[in-house]
Protein backbone atom coordinates (compact mmCIF):
# COMPACT_ATOMS: atom_id res chain seq x y z
CA UNK A 1 0.00 0.00 0.00
CA UNK A 2 0.88 3.56 -0.77
CA UNK A 3 0.25 6.79 1.18
CA UNK A 4 -2.41 8.84 -0.94
CA UNK A 5 -3.49 12.58 -0.81
CA UNK A 6 -7.20 13.12 -1.07
CA UNK A 7 -8.24 15.80 -3.61
CA UNK A 8 -11.22 18.16 -2.49
CA UNK A 9 -14.41 16.56 -3.88
CA UNK A 10 -15.04 17.45 -7.87
CA UNK A 11 -18.40 19.46 -7.60
CA UNK A 12 -20.01 17.14 -9.86
CA UNK A 13 -20.70 13.49 -8.52
CA UNK A 14 -20.17 12.23 -12.05
CA UNK A 15 -16.41 13.33 -12.23
CA UNK A 16 -15.78 11.24 -8.53
CA UNK A 17 -14.96 8.03 -10.10
CA UNK A 18 -12.62 9.70 -12.58
CA UNK A 19 -10.68 11.52 -9.89
CA UNK A 20 -10.50 8.64 -7.09
CA UNK A 21 -8.64 6.91 -10.14
CA UNK A 22 -6.50 9.83 -10.53
CA UNK A 23 -5.81 9.76 -7.30
CA UNK A 24 -4.47 6.24 -7.17
CA UNK A 25 -2.74 6.47 -10.29
CA UNK A 26 -4.99 4.10 -11.72
CA UNK A 27 -4.20 1.80 -9.26
CA UNK A 28 -5.87 -0.51 -6.24
CA UNK A 29 -5.78 1.90 -3.27
CA UNK A 30 -5.48 -1.20 -1.30
CA UNK A 31 -2.44 -3.56 -3.08
CA UNK A 32 -1.69 -1.85 -5.82
CA UNK A 33 -2.48 -3.93 -8.74
CA UNK A 34 -3.51 -1.87 -11.97
CA UNK A 35 -6.96 -1.30 -11.78
CA UNK A 36 -8.61 -2.27 -14.58
CA UNK A 37 -12.25 -1.89 -16.59
CA UNK A 38 -14.75 -2.80 -14.00
CA UNK A 39 -12.85 -1.45 -10.95
CA UNK A 40 -14.94 -0.59 -7.96
CA UNK A 41 -15.27 2.76 -5.95
CA UNK A 42 -15.08 1.20 -2.26
CA UNK A 43 -16.97 2.09 0.89
CA UNK A 44 -13.99 2.55 3.37
CA UNK A 45 -16.52 1.97 6.05
CA UNK A 46 -19.27 -0.24 4.50
CA UNK A 47 -22.55 1.07 3.52
CA UNK A 48 -24.59 -1.46 4.61
CA UNK A 49 -23.46 -0.65 8.37
CA UNK A 50 -22.57 3.57 7.37
CA UNK A 51 -25.84 4.50 5.09
CA UNK A 52 -25.35 7.92 6.09
CA UNK A 53 -21.53 7.41 4.38
CA UNK A 54 -23.00 5.95 0.92
CA UNK A 55 -22.33 9.29 -1.25
CA UNK A 56 -19.62 10.27 1.23
CA UNK A 57 -16.46 11.56 -1.20
CA UNK A 58 -14.35 10.64 2.21
CA UNK A 59 -15.24 7.08 2.58
CA UNK A 60 -14.72 6.14 -1.00
CA UNK A 61 -11.38 4.53 -2.57
CA UNK A 62 -10.58 3.11 -5.46
CA UNK A 63 -10.49 -1.14 -5.27
CA UNK A 64 -9.59 -3.93 -7.49
CA UNK A 65 -12.71 -6.48 -6.84
CA UNK A 66 -10.58 -8.69 -4.98
CA UNK A 67 -9.96 -6.10 -2.20
CA UNK A 68 -13.32 -5.29 -1.98
CA UNK A 69 -14.33 -8.79 -1.96
CA UNK A 70 -11.87 -9.17 1.16
CA UNK A 71 -12.57 -6.28 3.04
CA UNK A 72 -16.59 -6.39 2.25
CA UNK A 73 -18.15 -5.54 5.11
CA UNK A 74 -15.38 -5.35 7.78
CA UNK A 75 -16.26 -2.74 10.22
CA UNK A 76 -13.83 -1.88 13.46
CA UNK A 77 -15.53 -3.14 16.90
CA UNK A 78 -15.22 0.76 18.39
CA UNK A 79 -17.66 2.00 15.49
CA UNK A 80 -19.82 -0.72 15.45
CA UNK A 81 -23.63 0.00 16.12
CA UNK A 82 -22.43 3.83 15.78
CA UNK A 83 -24.19 6.54 13.55
CA UNK A 84 -21.03 8.40 11.63
CA UNK A 85 -22.36 11.48 9.39
CA UNK A 86 -19.76 12.86 6.50
CA UNK A 87 -18.43 16.08 7.31
CA UNK A 88 -20.69 18.09 5.54
CA UNK A 89 -23.83 16.87 7.09
CA UNK A 90 -25.77 19.14 9.44
CA UNK A 91 -24.37 18.53 12.24
CA UNK A 92 -27.43 18.94 14.88
CA UNK A 93 -28.46 15.02 12.77
CA UNK A 94 -28.23 12.67 15.59
CA UNK A 95 -24.81 11.18 15.29
CA UNK A 96 -21.95 9.55 17.22
CA UNK A 97 -19.15 10.41 15.49
CA UNK A 98 -18.38 12.97 11.99
CA UNK A 99 -16.19 11.68 9.56
CA UNK A 100 -12.68 13.30 9.64
CA UNK A 101 -9.60 12.49 9.14
CA UNK A 102 -7.99 14.14 11.98
CA UNK A 103 -9.99 12.04 14.99
CA UNK A 104 -11.89 9.77 13.51
CA UNK A 105 -9.44 6.73 12.91
CA UNK A 106 -8.18 7.01 16.48
CA UNK A 107 -11.40 6.39 17.53
CA UNK A 108 -11.24 2.76 16.19
CA UNK A 109 -7.91 2.48 17.62
CA UNK A 110 -5.76 -0.25 16.00
CA UNK A 111 -8.71 -2.55 14.99
CA UNK A 112 -9.01 -1.33 11.55
CA UNK A 113 -7.75 -1.73 8.19
CA UNK A 114 -4.83 1.19 6.85
CA UNK A 115 -6.49 4.01 5.53
CA UNK A 116 -4.26 5.33 2.73
CA UNK A 117 -5.55 8.61 2.70
CA UNK A 118 -5.74 9.20 6.64
CA UNK A 119 -2.22 6.88 7.16
CA UNK A 120 0.81 6.62 6.64
CA UNK A 121 1.16 3.24 4.80
CA UNK A 122 5.09 2.99 5.60
CA UNK A 123 4.36 2.74 9.30
CA UNK A 124 2.65 0.01 9.01
CA UNK A 125 3.28 -2.30 6.54
CA UNK A 126 6.39 -3.41 4.83
CA UNK A 127 6.51 -5.14 1.35
CA UNK A 128 9.21 -8.24 1.52
CA UNK A 129 10.33 -8.67 -2.06
CA UNK A 130 11.95 -12.22 -1.20
CA UNK A 131 8.22 -13.66 -0.24
CA UNK A 132 6.51 -11.60 -2.26
CA UNK A 133 4.04 -10.64 0.88
CA UNK A 134 3.57 -7.79 2.68
CA UNK A 135 4.91 -7.92 6.41
CA UNK A 136 2.98 -5.58 9.25
CA UNK A 137 5.07 -3.46 11.38
CA UNK A 138 1.78 -2.45 13.67
CA UNK A 139 -1.20 -3.11 14.84
CA UNK A 140 -3.39 -1.73 12.24
CA UNK A 141 -1.08 -2.98 9.62
CA UNK A 142 -1.61 -6.39 11.12
CA UNK A 143 -5.42 -6.01 10.91
CA UNK A 144 -4.98 -4.84 7.17
CA UNK A 145 -3.35 -8.03 6.47
CA UNK A 146 -5.44 -10.07 8.14
CA UNK A 147 -8.65 -8.99 5.99
CA UNK A 148 -7.34 -8.09 2.65
CA UNK A 149 -4.35 -10.07 2.18
CA UNK A 150 -4.27 -13.13 3.92
CA UNK A 151 -7.04 -13.50 1.61
CA UNK A 152 -5.74 -12.19 -1.98
CA UNK A 153 -4.97 -14.61 -4.62
CA UNK A 154 -1.66 -12.09 -5.00
CA UNK A 155 1.31 -14.18 -4.28
CA UNK A 156 1.19 -16.28 -7.81
CA UNK A 157 1.17 -13.33 -9.80
CA UNK A 158 3.70 -11.30 -7.70
CA UNK A 159 6.24 -14.19 -8.17
CA UNK A 160 5.87 -14.37 -12.14
CA UNK A 161 6.49 -10.96 -11.77
CA UNK A 162 9.50 -11.22 -9.32
CA UNK A 163 10.78 -13.67 -11.79
CA UNK A 164 10.58 -11.14 -14.76
CA UNK A 165 12.63 -8.28 -12.61
CA UNK A 166 15.00 -11.27 -11.57
CA UNK A 167 15.41 -12.02 -15.45
CA UNK A 168 15.78 -7.57 -16.10
CA UNK A 169 18.41 -7.51 -13.03
CA UNK A 170 20.71 -11.05 -14.05
CA UNK A 171 20.78 -9.72 -17.75
CA UNK A 172 21.82 -6.08 -17.39
CA UNK A 173 18.70 -5.14 -19.56
CA UNK A 174 18.73 -1.12 -20.83
CA UNK A 175 17.09 0.80 -18.41
CA UNK A 176 14.26 1.68 -21.20
CA UNK A 177 13.23 -2.04 -22.21
CA UNK A 178 12.97 -2.35 -18.10
CA UNK A 179 10.72 0.44 -17.34
CA UNK A 180 8.48 -0.70 -20.24
CA UNK A 181 8.44 -4.00 -18.86
CA UNK A 182 7.33 -2.19 -15.17
CA UNK A 183 4.74 0.22 -17.20
CA UNK A 184 3.16 -3.27 -18.20
CA UNK A 185 3.19 -4.85 -15.10
CA UNK A 186 0.11 -5.26 -13.27
CA UNK A 187 1.72 -4.52 -10.10
CA UNK A 188 3.69 -1.44 -11.42
CA UNK A 189 4.93 0.09 -7.97
CA UNK A 190 5.78 -3.24 -6.38
CA UNK A 191 7.64 -4.64 -9.30
CA UNK A 192 9.89 -1.83 -8.70
CA UNK A 193 10.47 -2.51 -5.16
CA UNK A 194 11.42 -6.36 -6.93
CA UNK A 195 13.82 -4.99 -9.80
CA UNK A 196 15.56 -2.87 -6.78
CA UNK A 197 15.91 -6.14 -4.42
CA UNK A 198 16.93 -8.40 -7.66
CA UNK A 199 19.77 -5.86 -8.73
CA UNK A 200 21.47 -6.22 -5.41
CA UNK A 201 22.44 -9.58 -6.59
CA UNK A 202 23.43 -8.42 -10.38
CA UNK A 203 25.86 -4.99 -9.64
CA UNK A 204 26.23 -3.03 -13.02
CA UNK A 205 29.13 -4.15 -14.30
CA UNK A 206 32.59 -2.32 -14.78
CA UNK A 207 33.63 -1.17 -17.47
CA UNK A 208 36.58 -3.35 -17.52
CA UNK A 209 34.29 -6.48 -17.26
Amino acid sequence: MRTLKRPPAPSLKKDWRETLFTMSGGLCAYCTVRLEQGWEADHYLPQESFPELQDCWYNLLPSCKPCNRAKWDFVPEALRDKTIIPPEANTTTPHDFVLDARYLPHKAASERILEPTFDNAEEHLEFVPSSCEFKHTSLIGACTVKEIFAHREMTEELTKTSLTMYNLARDRSPNDTVQSVIALSKFPVLAEILLQYWQEFFPPKSSTE
